[in-house]
């Protein structure tokens, strides 16, 4: 008999399951990590949002919004399709900070992974209509213009 050619197959046998194996625990490792960024970006849209928030019920011109880095503010008013989480509530007009790295559309990203508040005053982000503006690093300024309703980067 050949024993040799028996131990070949059986040793080959082992390093196919120990690299599945391998490849499944990295696989595992990086969605864990991806998921606690995901939930980390999360809350710093919605500690940032919250802040933009309570500086425009104060009334502050120019407000700067440091977190989520590569993230966008945008608002959604009145006549358009609006995110689930601000339909679910029955606002007519919100804003939001969305991740934008699925490269879908504004309203894909917001469903996806974002953060809404209720935009009772219809403030439009952007200079002409509403677009989204990119928070930058390290930060960016907007300028709240609460005569014409409009949040614009500075």
């Amino acid at each position: 008999m050949n024993k040799k050619g028996f131990l070949l197959a059986e040793e080959t046998l082992k390093i196919v399951i120990a690299v599945i194996s391998i490849t499944f625990l990295v696989y595992l490792l990086a969605s864990l990590y991806l998921n606690n960024q995901d939930e980390n970006d999360l809350e710093l849209a919605k500690s940032s949002l919250n802040h933009l928030i309570d500086e425009m019920n104060v009334g502050i011109v120019e407000v700067e919004i440091f977190n989520p880095d590569g993230w966008n503010l945008i608002s959604w008013n009145t006549g358009e399709e609006i995110p689930l989480q601000c339909s679910n509530l029955e606002w007519s007009s919100c804003l939001c900070i969305c991740d934008d790295s699925w490269f879908g559309s504004g309203l894909e990203d917001c469903n996806d992974l974002g953060i809404c508040k209720e935009n009772p005053d219809l403030f439009v982000v952007g200079v002409n209509s509403p677009s989204p503006i990119e928070i930058k690093s390290p930060s960016i300024k907007l300028n709240i213009d609460y005569e014409n309703k409009k949040i614009t980067l500075k």
